[in-house]
C-alpha cells in the first residue's frame, strides 16, 4: 500500500480505492490510519471474490481511467504516470504493464515457476509489440483502461472464481478495444503461494474455469491449456487420458520427488527438475477437474480436444477447363496452434 500512495503524480488528479473483501486481519484499521495526499476510499464487502471487488471498485471510481491492482503488488513510483501517458491519443485502449516477481518473495518452486511464466509472457509481448488475438493477453493486475469501457462490457463476471481476467479480456477485445503492452509500467508481485497451493487449490479451479471459458468463448478452445495438454503428441494424449481416468490421481506419485527437488533447489539440476515436476502436478489436477466438469474424459475430448485442419487460400477464380467450375486453390498445409498462456493471479 505505501508504494501505491507514493506515486509521482499530482495528488488532485487521481484517487485510490481499496476494496477489502472480507479481511479481518486489521487491514481496514490500518487503511483508516493513513493520511495520503490523494483521495483514499475504503470499501468493505463480505467475501465476494476478486471479480466482485474489481466491479465494486470501478463502480465507485470517479476518474476517466482505472488502473487495476492486487493487494500483493508493489508499485514503481512512476506507475500511474506511465499508464496515463500510454493512453494519450488512444481511445478504447487497454494498457498492460509488466509484472515481475518480487525478489523478496519466499524462495520456492512455485515462485520460480511463476517468475518464469511472467518473463516468458513479457518477452512474447515485447517481441510482437501487441497481441494478435485476445488469447495472447489478459487483463491482470497492472492493467489500465477507460472506466466507461470496463462498464460498457459489463465488468468482471462475478460467477467465476478464476478465469474472470481471461473472460474480461475476450469481451473487451470483441468490443473493439485495442491492447498495448507498456514494459515501462513496472510492478512487482510479492508471491507467497506454495507449490501445494498451486496444485491442490488453484489447479482444480483453473481446470473448471478452462471448460467454462471454452463453452462461453468457442474461439478460445484451440489456445487453452487443455488443448495444449491433449494435442501435441500421442504420448501426451495417453498421459492425459491416464491422468483423467485413473481412480487415484497420478499427482500423488509426483509429490515425493517434487518435495525432494524443492529441498535441493539451490542446485540448478534439481531446481529445473522440480519446476518440471511441479508443472506436471498442476497439469494433472487441471485435467482431472476439467474432465469432471465436462462429465468424463471422452466428453472433455469431444468438447475441447478436437482439432480441425485449417487451409489458407490465396486465389479464388474460375477453372480454365471446360466445366468452368469455381475453385478455391489452397496454399499451404493443414495447421493447428495451441500453447500455454502465462497467467497470473
Amino acid at each position: 500500500m505505501p508504494t501505491v500512495l507514493a506515486q509521482d503524480f499530482s495528488a488532485c488528479d487521481w484517487e485510490v480505492i481499496v476494496v477489502v473483501d472480507g479481511s479481518r486481519d486489521g487491514s481496514v484499521e490500518y487503511l483508516r490510519s493513513l493520511k495520503p495526499a490523494c483521495k483514499l476510499t475504503i470499501i468493505q464487502q463480505t467475501n465476494g471474490g476478486s471479480a466482485a471487488a474489481r466491479n465494486v471498485g470501478v463502480n465507485g471510481a470517479s476518474g476517466d481511467l482505472v488502473l487495476l491492482l492486487d493487494d500483493d503488488i508493489v508499485c514503481d513510483t512512476k506507475l500511474v504516470r506511465t499508464h496515463v501517458a500510454a493512453h494519450d491519443g488512444r481511445d478504447s485502449a487497454v494498457v498492460t504493464g509488466r509484472v515481475i516477481v518480487s525478489p523478496d518473495s519466499p524462495r520456492s518452486l512455485a515462485t520460480e515457476l511463476i517468475r518464469r511464466g511472467f518473463e516468458a509472457y513479457a518477452t512474447a509481448l515485447k517481441r510482437s509489440g501487441r497481441p494478435r488475438s485476445p488469447y495472447e493477453v489478459w487483463v491482470p493486475a497492472n492493467s489500465s483502461l477507460p472506466r466507461s469501457l470496463f462498464l460498457r462490457v459489463g465488468g468482471c463476471d462475478e460467477t467465476l472464481r478464476r478465469g474472470h481476467d481471461d473472460d474480461l479480456t475476450i469481451r473487451l477485445w470483441n468490443a473493439g478495444a485495442s491492447f498495448h503492452f507498456e514494459p515501462a509500467a513496472l510492478a512487482w508481485q510479492y508471491y507467497v503461494k506454495t507449490s501445494a497451493e498451486l496444485v491442490t487449490a488453484d489447479g482444480p479451479i483453473n481446470g473448471r474455469s478452462e471448460v467454462f471459458l471454452g463453452r462461453r468463448h468457442p474461439g478460445y478452445r484451440p489456445s487453452s491449456r487443455l488443448a495444449h495438454l491433449m494435442r501435441p503428441s500421442a504420448a501426451t494424449r495417453f498421459g492425459a487420458c491416464v491422468s483423467c481416468r485413473s481412480p487415484a490421481s497420478p499427482e500423488l506419485l509426483l509429490r515425493p520427488p517434487c518435495w525432494a527437488a524443492e529441498k535441493l533447489m539451490s542446485i540448478p539440476f534439481f531446481r529445473q527438475a522440480g519446476i518440471h515436476l511441479l508443472g506436471r502436478r498442476i497439469a494433472v489436477t487441471v485435467l482431472r477437474a476439467a474432465a469432471a466438469e465436462a462429465g468424463s474424459w471422452q466428453a472433455l475430448r469431444r468438447e475441447l480436444g478436437t482439432a480441425l485442419p485449417a487451409l489458407r487460400y490465396h486465389r479464388v477464380g474460375r477453372h480454365a477447363g471446360p466445366t468452368a467450375n469455381w475453385l478455391l486453390r489452397p496454399s499451404g498445409s493443414p495447421s493447428r496452434w495451441s500453447g500455454w498462456r502465462a497467467t497470473a493471479t
